[in-house]
C-alpha cells in the first residue's frame, strides 16, 4: 500500500471544497432569490417575503449535514472516494486496507474539526509513518494512493 502523501491530499481538498463551495453558492442564491421573485410574481405580502428570508440560518446548518453526507456517502462507497481523492487517484481504507463503513467514515469526518482547531491535525500527515493525519488516527484510517488491477505502482 503507498500511503497518500501530504500535497497530494491537500489537492484533493483543495477540489472538494471548491466543489462544495460552487454548489452552496447555487443553492444559497436560489433561496435568496426566490422570495424575491415570488414576491414580484404574486401578490406576498412583505412580511411573507421576511418570514421566508429570516429562514437564512438554516444554511449553515443545511452546509454541515450535506458536508458530512458528502464525506461519509463517499469514503463508505465502493469507491472509498470524494470527488477530489478520485480525481488525485487517491482512496480511504481502514488499517487493513478494506472500505470503512459509514460509520468509521463519519467519525473520520467529524475528528476533521478537532484537526482544523489545531491545525497541527492536518500537518502530523506529513510526518507520520502512514502519513495519517490527525482525523485518520482517530478513525483508525489510511489514505492511499489508488493501484490498478494492473499491479502497484512504480514508484521513481
Amino acid at each position: 500500500m503507498i500511503y497518500a502523501g501530504f500535497l497530494k491530499r491537500t489537492a484533493a481538498l483543495l477540489i472538494d471544497i471548491c466543489l462544495l463551495l460552487g454548489a452552496f453558492q447555487v443553492v444559497s442564491m436560489m433561496l435568496l432569490i426566490a422570495p424575491l421573485v415570488l414576491w414580484e410574481a404574486t401578490a406576498l405580502e412583505s412580511w411573507m417575503v421576511e418570514a421566508i428570508m429570516n429562514r437564512s440560518y438554516l444554511l449553515p446548518l443545511a452546509g454541515l449535514v450535506v458536508t458530512w453526507l458528502y464525506y461519509s456517502c463517499s469514503e463508505a462507497s465502493s469507491r472509498q472516494a470524494t470527488a477530489g481523492k478520485t480525481l488525485m487517484k487517491l482512496r480511504v481504507s481502514r488499517l487493513d486496507g478494506t472500505r470503512p463503513g459509514f460509520g468509521q467514515a463519519t467519525i473520520r469526518h467529524f475528528s476533521k474539526y478537532l484537526s482544523a482547531l489545531l491545525m497541527a491535525g492536518f500537518i502530523m500527515a506529513a510526518f507520520t509513518r502512514r502519513k495519517q493525519a490527525l482525523h485518520d488516527r482517530i478513525a483508525r484510517c489510511v489514505v492511499s494512493e489508488y493501484q490498478s488491477a494492473n499491479g502497484p505502482r512504480e514508484v521513481p
